[in-house]
C-alpha cells in the first residue's frame, strides 16, 4: 500500500520538483509552513497546534 502511494508514484515527479498547480506541490516535509502568513500560522496553531504535537509532526509550538 505504501509503495503505491509515494509522492513519486502519485505525482509522476521526484520529491522537490514543484508543480504550483498541483495539490501535491513538492513532497518536502514541512514545506507547507512556507506558505502560511503570520496571521494564518497563529490561527492554525490555536486550532491544530496540539494535534501536530500529539501526532509527532511538531515537538512544540515554536515553528
Amino acid at each position: 500500500m505504501v509503495k503505491y502511494n509515494t509522492f513519486e508514484v502519485v505525482t509522476g515527479r521526484k520529491q522537490g520538483e514543484e508543480d504550483i498547480t498541483a495539490h501535491q506541490r513538492k513532497g518536502i516535509v514541512g514545506d507547507w509552513k512556507n506558505y502560511f502568513s503570520d496571521r494564518v500560522k497563529d490561527e492554525f496553531k490555536k486550532r491544530f497546534g496540539d494535534v501536530l504535537i500529539q501526532t509527532g509532526y511538531e515537538q512544540d509550538l515554536n515553528w
